[in-house]
């Protein structure tokens, strides 16, 4: 009787022990004990009150950790099922593989859709566009869906970082520093420039995107040692995208280039177009009056007015680096990367291409992209 006390004392006392203090996990000592305690016939009360351990806590890593019986193992004293045996180095393994898969979900159970989210990713997809892709291809079939979340998910996760998927996702680019007084005075000023500001006034609907043939204007230049740009023209609406290499930023080519891209438009088409304040648009005047074409100029470092085509300059990035040295791209392979990118769904077009949109357009002067 004073026995029985003392042990329901214990259990109480153990049981308040393990309530107040932190949860830990059991070590690789405590599973020997638990080991050796069974082979002693203990029961897991008994073995609780010896390790300080709840009983569900011992009742739990039995079960969990319990491995079929070796024949090795049969001249041991068992006090368990018969055909399952507790073993300490067996339990520490199968514990070190469940820590290490703790945090991975695998994206889908099906290798055709992880096939197929690897490598669209690898073709510079978003997840969101990829997610919506699925969906639309797997209509009545859930199983073969996955949302964006998942495969930001499966990207981050340690077992899939050594595929390097993170390569393909947007970066965000470093904070640039604040430009001084003495920087701001050297900003170039070009003749009888159009401000931004009064794009309102000769187009209302421009700001909303309600108008079509409406551009924004950029170049992408090459690496310091060299000359050569690419010079980008995207329609604000549609997101479609035109991309000319010249060898040197200068305003001549400029008006050059400006001109040869528009001469694959309808003629009177274009409306407008905005431009930064470099000097290579010095001869804006005179695009004016060869095609009737309004040239507005975004305010100085406030790149964030031609964000539709800062955004294209850095999807196009993603192909040719800040280091890429234009001189070694012919026109083929940077046109080959301007269709894939009018080719690509766009979320912010209801998942259609740049393409698609452009055409719809193109199609009421019975005129067809090549």
């Amino acid at each position: 009787m004073v026995r029985s006390a003392r042990c329901f004392l214990a259990y109480l006392i153990s049981l308040f022990l393990v309530m107040t203090r932190k949860y830990n996990q059991i070590s690789n000592e405590e599973r020997n004990e638990i080991f050796l305690l069974l082979s002693s016939w203990s029961t897991k009360k008994q073995i609780s009150q010896q390790l300080w351990r709840h009983p569900s806590t011992i009742t739990r890593e039995i079960q969990r950790n319990s491995s079929l019986i070796s024949s090795k193992f049969n001249s041991l004293p068992i006090k368990q099922s018969k055909h399952y045996h507790y073993l300490p180095d067996t339990a520490q393994n199968k514990r070190n593989i469940r820590r290490k898969n703790a945090n991975y979900r695998p994206p889908c159970k099906n290798p055709q859709t992880l096939q197929f989210v690897i490598d669209h990713l690898k073709k510079w997809w978003s997840p969101d566009i990829i997610s919506w892709t699925l969906k639309k291809i797997h209509k009545y079939n859930k199983s073969l869906q996955i949302s964006h979340e998942t495969i930001y998910q499966f990207i981050y996760t340690k077992k899939w970082e050594e595929l390097g998927l993170k390569y393909y996702l947007t970066r965000k680019h470093k904070r640039r520093k604040k430009k001084t007084w003495r920087t701001l005075q050297k900003t170039p000023k070009i003749p009888n420039r159009t401000d931004i500001t009064e794009r309102k006034k000769y187009f209302p609907k421009l700001e909303k995107r309600k108008e079509f043939w409406h551009f924004e204007w950029d170049s992408i230049i090459s690496k310091r040692t060299t000359y050569s740009a690419l010079r980008t023209e995207i329609e604000r609406k549609s997101r479609f995208i035109f991309c000319l290499k010249i060898p040197k930023k200068t305003a001549e080519l400029t008006k050059l280039a400006t001109l040869q891209i528009f001469s694959q438009l309808p003629k009177n088409s274009v409306k407008s177009t905005t431009w930064d304040n470099g000097t290579e648009h010095t001869e804006h005047e005179q695009i004016t009056k060869q095609t009737n074409i309004k040239i507005f100029f975004a305010e100085p470092y406030k790149s964030w007015q031609r964000w539709t085509n800062e955004h294209a300059n850095g999807m196009i990035r993603r192909f040719f680096p800040k280091w890429t040295n234009f001189d070694e791209i012919t026109d083929e392979e940077i046109q080959q990367i301007i269709d894939y990118l009018n080719n690509r769904p766009r979320k912010i077009l209801n998942y259609q291409t740049p393409k698609e949109v452009f055409q719809e357009y193109l199609n009421q002067f019975n005129y067809k992209l090549p």
